[in-house]
């Protein structure tokens, strides 16, 4: 099913959950406390599926959020990396099914 993971307003303080449903889309907010929301990635992490959302601004976050049993998006994040303020991201898959978590930040 298709999902979407949007940060608004550009480089805004809102990362959404869209999920597409009969009669239109759904949205869920996952957070509205991002400082200059900047990355979003989502794919598997660590074996299972996971979100992963920066900001360049306060505390510089790297977030990670997973889904919920019932399909939506678990409030309670885990923050990965803190003072960092990625600006961009590459989840690099390695031989042993884990991935090697590239950013480039402040």
């Amino acid at each position: 099913m298709p999902e979407i993971f949007p940060i608004s307003p550009f480089h805004g303080n809102v990362l959404s959950f869209f999920r597409e449903a009969i009669g239109g889309w759904q949205r869920q907010i996952l957070a509205d406390d991002l400082a200059l929301g900047h990355i979003v990635w989502a794919g598997d992490f660590l074996g299972r599926p996971g979100l992963l959302a920066g900001s360049r601004r306060a505390r510089c976050e790297l977030r990670l959020y997973r889904p919920t049993p019932e399909g939506g998006v678990n409030l309670d994040y885990e923050i990965i990396a803190e003072g960092v303020g990625p600006s961009q991201l590459a989840a690099v898959p390695r031989g042993d099914d884990s991935l090697t978590i590239l950013h480039g930040g402040a």
